[in-house]
C-alpha cells in the first residue's frame, strides 16, 4: 500500500492485554483514537495511528519496548 498523502502521527503503547486494567486501557485507547480520527479538526487532518504491544505481564518486555 502506498503513501496516501495524509500526514500521520504514530503513538505506541506497551501494556498487558490480558489483565483487568489492560483490557480497559486497550478499549479506551482504541475508542479515543477512533474519535480523534473521526474529527479532522482535532489534529488538523493528521491521522493518529495507535500501535499496541502486549507485554505479557513481563516487566522486562514493558521496559525495553517489546520486540
Amino acid at each position: 500500500m502506498g503513501w496516501s498523502g495524509v500526514p500521520f502521527h504514530s503513538q505506541g503503547a506497551i501494556f498487558t492485554f490480558d489483565s483487568v486494567i489492560g483490557r480497559v486501557a486497550k478499549a479506551a485507547m482504541e475508542a479515543a483514537a477512533f474519535d480523534i480520527n473521526a474529527d479532522p479538526r482535532i489534529l488538523g487532518g493528521t491521522q493518529l495511528n495507535l500501535i499496541m504491544e502486549d507485554a505479557n505481564c513481563s516487566v522486562f518486555m514493558g521496559s525495553i519496548g517489546g520486540n
